[in-house]
Order: C-alpha cells, then sequence, then structure tokens
C-alpha cells in the first residue's frame, strides 16, 4: 500500500499538476508492479479520478502502440459532469495534442505522428452503466472503474472479462463492498486499515495531502479543522480511510467470504 502524506503548502495554481496518482497510474500501467488490479481508496479532495485520469492521457499519447481505454460510471450524467469535464480540463492543461471528440459516442482519439487513421490512434471513451450495451460490449486494453463503490459486482466482472491489461478502480472509503466481500481487500473496522488479499492487487490509499497543488488554501483548511470538529469524518473523508459500516447493533464485526464459513 501506498500512503505518502507528505505536508506541503496548497499551491493558488488551478492548473492541472502531476500528482503521485498520476504516476502510479503510469507505472502500474507498464508493469513495473505485474498486478491486474489498481484499487486507489481516497478521501474528499484526494484528486483520485482526475489524477487517474491525467496518467492514462500520458499512456494515451506517449505510449509506442495505440492503446484502447474505456472509463466506466454508474451514470450518464456522473461522468458528464465528473470525469468526462475533468478529462477535458486535462486536455485544455496539456495544450497542443492531436485529437479528435465525438461527443455523441463520449469518444476521443489521439493520433501519433503520420497519417490520421483509426489503425494510428489510442481512444479513450466514456461509457455508463445505464446503458449496459455500451458498457459491457467491446474489448479494451485498460478499463477504468470510476467510484467502483457504486457498481454491482456481477457487471463488473464482465468488465474486467474484456480489459485486456486489467482495470483501474477508485472510490470513497465510507463503507464497505464487494472489493472486500469478494476477497480483494481486507479491513480492521476498529482502525479503518486496509490490507490486500489477492496477489494480483495493487493496493493505493490517498488523501488531500498529496493534491494540494490543486485545491485552494480554504479548501485544505476545511479539511484540516474536521480533525478538531469531527474527528471520524476527518479519518474518512480526511485521511481516506475506510470507514465502519453503518446500522450495526455490533459494530465490531469482520466480513468475511462464503467460502471461508464451516
Amino acid at each position: 500500500m501506498k500512503d505518502n502524506n507528505a505536508a506541503v503548502k496548497p499551491s493558488s495554481n488551478r492548473e492541472v499538476e502531476m500528482t503521485s496518482i498520476a504516476f502510479e497510474t503510469m507505472m502500474w500501467y507498464k508493469g513495473m508492479e505485474s498486478k491486474r488490479y489498481m484499487i486507489n481508496q481516497g478521501g474528499t479532495y484526494a484528486g483520485k479520478t482526475m489524477s487517474i485520469l491525467y496518467g492514462i492521457y500520458f499512456l494515451l499519447t506517449v505510449h509506442e502502440e495505440p492503446i484502447k481505454v474505456r472509463v466506466v460510471g454508474m451514470t450518464s450524467g456522473h461522468l458528464r459532469d465528473g470525469a468526462v469535464s475533468d478529462f477535458l480540463k486535462i486536455l485544455r492543461c496539456a495544450g497542443n495534442v492531436r485529437y479528435t471528440y465525438n461527443s455523441t459516442y463520449q469518444l476521443f482519439k489521439f493520433f501519433k505522428t503520420g497519417k490520421e487513421s483509426d489503425d494510428n490512434c489510442s481512444t479513450i471513451q466514456f461509457t455508463s452503466l445505464d446503458k449496459p450495451s455500451k458498457a459491457l460490449g467491446g474489448k479494451f486494453d485498460l478499463v477504468f472503474l470510476n467510484e467502483a463503490n457504486t457498481m454491482i459486482y456481477e457487471t463488473v466482472k464482465e468488465v474486467d472479462s474484456r480489459s485486456e491489461r486489467g482495470i483501474i478502480m477508485d472510490f470513497n472509503p465510507t463503507r464497505p463492498f464487494w472489493l472486500h466481500t469478494e476477497g480483494y481487500l481486507a479491513a480492521d473496522f476498529d482502525t479503518g486499515q486496509t490490507y490486500i488479499k489477492r496477489k494480483d492487487v495493487a493496493f493505493y490509499q490517498w488523501n488531500y495531502l498529496q493534491n494540494l497543488s490543486n485545491i485552494s488554501a480554504s479548501k485544505a483548511q476545511q479539511i484540516q479543522s474536521w480533525k478538531e470538529t469531527d474527528e471520524a469524518r476527518y479519518h474518512v473523508y480526511g485521511l481516506g480511510y475506510l470507514g465502519k459500516v453503518e446500522g450495526l447493533v455490533h459494530p465490531k464485526v469482520t466480513l468475511i467470504d462464503e467460502s471461508e464459513c464451516p
């Protein structure tokens, strides 16, 4: 698990800047860690989605061979207002990049040097699970599940089967979900600490401290104030630790796989 909480001063610069998450995304894809799943758990304003897309953008533009990427969200509205908007901001900050954008299909094509053709371009397409035929059709080199905790595991397995290299996921750690019940991760619900259960998983925990260059000083101060006013909120939304299961009569429980039951 990567949990680098170096404290630096927030920047007033509102341009998109390289973050640890973006760098780790590129390194993971290039195979420095031979893991099929890159799981990103993080609190509010950790910049997970933006940074993952930034890393994917660099892969699309510098990777020697053309690659196909799919970004999957729960709804088209969620993607439009979130991941697609973030990606367009990245492109505006990037400057002179050769690409086309089909807003109907939410498809971006990035062309290598030479003649512009479908055989000579990398692509990233944003599709939602409210249109299953689009979300599940076709095969891709890489899939990014945006807010994986909102998705049904059976659907995720179908998406997984259509990804050649693997899957990147991000989520806010408000409570356990299928990553924990299906044996990818384990958690200590007293401390919020997360542990890897599978050898093909690369796990990263992020928080706002690693994204200070991309958020305002006032926002960073607001999050920091939770440490004094709402310690539980700061633990989950500030530092990015896993929250406890809500509504339990006995909160000290451990989730296990069904196969582990006697």
